[in-house]
């Protein structure tokens, strides 16, 4: 008695369930095939990015054997070899843009630069870099690197700017803060901007108390104390 009345209960909804399925069977393939689909192209585009990165990672470190290769030569052929080693990574960034790759390319260009002493153009690379990649953890590196890049090309105001960009934009999150810092204090210390160059300085003492910049920081306060070009 029970279970006839369970089932007469059941079957109604069984028969819309089923009637529901009939009227809209079609729609319910084409529904499942594109899922399907998308199922399948979620996958392959996975494996053609994973193919990608792979390709892209070998690349990058046969251009780190080519740099490794062309460090090592005198300067006078690091100078004539030079546009073959750019070649190589200009291809890099052309076919893998957006990827680690790209960012290593980038910082071996800048890193080149250096060592033929284009600090103006390296600077440029750096910071390229940084613009390119902002959230890499090349990126604050770069900054500290395109600075002295730049100090060396003789536009410290430049480097204050590269700088001052570096703390503001990556405070507490890099190691390379508390360098900044001091070198902001230092180069302002250079141009006779005293003020700013103890602010920064005190800064670093007070948030970066471990660190081995603080040091030198506390050194400069002392000295520029005793000079009577800051007050005690």
């Amino acid at each position: 008695m029970n279970t006839t009345e369970s089932q007469d209960t059941k079957s109604p909804f069984l028969d819309k369930l089923s009637h529901f399925l009939a009227r809209h069977r079609i729609v319910l393939i084409v529904l499942i095939v594109v899922v399907a689909l998308a199922i399948v192209g979620l996958f392959v585009g996975l494996e053609i990015t994973k193919n990608r990165t792979q390709r892209s990672l070998v690349l990058v470190e046969e251009l780190q054997t080519s740099y490794d290769h062309w460090i090592l030569l005198d300067q006078e052929l690091r100078t004539s070899e030079f546009d073959t080693l750019v070649a190589e990574i200009d291809n890099l960034l052309e076919s893998y843009p957006r990827t680690y790759a790209a960012q290593r390319a980038l910082f071996l260009h800048a890193h080149a630069l250096t060592e033929l002493e284009q600090w103006a153009e390296a600077s440029e690379r750096y910071v390229d870099l940084a613009d390119r990649f902002p959230d890499a953890y090349l990126a604050p590196i770069s900054l500290t690197q395109a600075a002295v890049a730049t100090e060396n090309a003789g536009d410290p105001d430049l480097a204050l700017d590269i700088l001052n960009r570096l703390v503001d934009g990556y405070d507490a999150k890099s190691a390379e803060i508390p360098r900044a810092l001091f070198s902001i204090g230092r180069i302002n210390e250079g141009l006779d901007n005293i003020v700013d160059a103890a602010e920064s300085y005190n800064r670093l003492i007070d948030d970066y108390p471990g660190s081995s910049w603080t040091n030198l920081a506390r050194d400069r306060i002392i000295t520029l104390t005793v000079q009577g070009r800051i007050g005690s």
